[in-house]
């Protein structure tokens, strides 16, 4: 004897919703210290060469605290006024700090001496870069302009004009010598080159300008202002490629480890975004707005600063070994001490074979009444679901069976208005209309004899009646849109 064939619920395929994976790398980021200082904290360096201190500013001083246990290492408070930049020497030997008066020290961070002192700025100076080759440094002020400094003689070298208003925010790449980008409340973002005072190219992001960045290659830049971060190719010269609407409140910081893209903004959120694909990959929430952002070159410490003047620095904590590091859980390899004292709840090796078990699978109540060839009690267990897409499947599984009019025969008051009930919600859906229309007709072929008898079946009858007919006229209209659309279609081709 063959083995009872359950019901197929062939199910409609569901949309699915898209979702980035989360990074695993980033995931890792889970060990945070909470630093308070009392003002705000504007900008964030660390020191590209190791042991990476990371210096910070928060009102008139700067801050250096130790990569290893993130201690004050020292606090260089020699500014008049409220500091607003800092930036590490590419070989983390000098940095250099400028002020609201327009004032910029470079200073020697292991004895906290001041070296040089450049004064030309006549506003708040907001962003200061170094370039590759040591000697060179460049601002960025309120007044407008950015300035490129000959460190050792304390010179300006180049004055660039091109903003109309505070410029905000500067940045080259390690392997460009020459070209870097600037941005200012202006709404512009100008990408220069060092050797010439006139820009090279312009572009509008439609907000004033909080932060820019060059990424690595010199290919792309990034502009952040208001709640949006807007990608541009400037090889295309200056065309924007995408545009990131992620967050609610301004944006004020940009950061790049070289595949991925730092958002920081006042809505208490640091956003991760892939550069591949521009979607989000992971997200950090804050107590407070956010204003910097800073990450090591070994990807280990992911410094926040807010304007409360909390810092956040979070901590890299990779597996413990690579074994564990594939899904958070040891492996064991055959042929080890470690396989066989694994214990019987060890997880099983992807490569181990299994005896497969026979699962009986309980039949629902519906399909043991198929089984048992009670058809009429079939069809009203699958009625009393509630789900019209099984009584759909047990309907069409009757009529395989030949047994949809035994199911569907002498039925009382009480087990017909189910039925009709079911007939008239589910007719006129286009995915069970074919089938359903059939069993419509049966229906009423069988029972029109009694019809006028039970005014519930009646009231029932009349609304399956109305949809019906509210269907007909639908499917009229559409026909007759379908038919001008035809039309236009035709006369525009005709005039083409």
């Amino acid at each position: 004897m063959l083995p009872f064939k359950k019901v197929t619920l062939n199910e409609i395929p569901r949309q699915q919703l898209s979702k980035t994976p989360e990074d695993p790398v980033l995931k890792q980021f889970k060990k945070q210290t909470i630093i308070k200082e009392f003002s705000s904290i504007l900008d964030i360096a660390v020191s590209p060469v190791s042991p990476h201190d990371i210096a910070l500013v928060s009102s008139s001083r700067v801050q250096i605290f130790s990569y290893h246990d993130l201690s004050v290492k020292k606090s260089i408070a020699k500014f008049k006024d409220v500091v607003r930049s800092v930036a590490y020497r590419h070989d983390g030997k000098l940095i250099a700090a400028a002020d609201s008066t327009g004032l910029i020290q470079v200073i020697e961070p292991s004895k906290s001496t001041i070296l040089r002192t450049l004064s030309s700025h006549t506003e708040a100076v907001n962003s200061i870069m170094y370039f590759k080759d040591h000697t060179q440094l460049l601002s960025a002020s309120d007044d407008c302009m950015i300035k490129l400094w000959d460190v050792p003689s304390q010179t300006v070298l180049r004055t660039f004009v091109g903003h109309t208003d505070y410029v905000r925010s500067l940045s080259t790449t390690n392997d460009s010598e020459e070209l870097f980008v600037s941005g200012g409340y202006d709404h512009k973002m100008i990408l220069w080159d060092k050797n010439k005072e006139e820009p090279v190219l312009l572009m509008d992001h439609g907000y004033p300008v909080e932060a820019v960045l060059l990424l690595p290659g010199h290919s792309i830049a990034v502009s952040a202002g208001g709640p949006t971060v807007k990608i541009w190719d400037i090889l295309a010269g200056g065309k924007l490629i995408h545009t990131l609407n992620n967050h609610q409140k301004t944006v004020t910081c940009l950061l790049t480890d070289g595949t991925r893209l730092y958002t920081g903004s006042l809505d208490h959120h640091v956003k991760v975004f892939d550069l591949e694909t521009y979607k989000v990959c992971h997200s950090f929430k804050y107590t407070n707005p956010v204003l910097s952002l800073a990450l090591d070159p070994l990807m280990t410490r992911f410094v926040v600063g807010m304007t409360n003047g909390l810092i956040s620095i979070r901590q890299r904590t990779p597996p413990e070994n690579k074994d564990e590091a594939k899904n958070g859980e040891p492996t064991y390899r055959a042929n080890t001490k470690r396989y066989f004292a694994r214990g019987s709840l060890a997880p099983i090796a992807t490569d181990a074979y299994q005896v497969e078990k026979r699962k009986h699978k309980a039949l629902k109540d519906y399909e043991r009444f198929i089984k048992k060839f009670q058809y009429q009690n079939a069809l009203d267990a699958a009625i009393n679901k509630g789900n019209p897409e099984v009584v759909f499947h047990v309907i069409e599984e009757l009529a395989l069976r030949n047994a949809l009019v035994a199911a569907l025969t002498g039925r009382d008051e009480s087990r017909l208005l189910p039925v009709l009930k079911y007939l008239m919600k589910n007719v006129i859906n286009p995915l069970y209309s074919k089938v359903l229309i059939v069993v419509t007709n049966t229906v009423i072929d069988m029972y029109a004899g009694v019809f006028g008898f039970s005014i519930q079946i009646d009231d029932m009858l009349a609304k399956l009646r109305s949809k019906v007919k509210e269907e007909v006229e639908l499917q009229k209209r559409m026909q007759e849109l379908k038919g001008m659309m035809n039309l236009l279609l035709n006369i525009q081709e005709s005039t083409l």
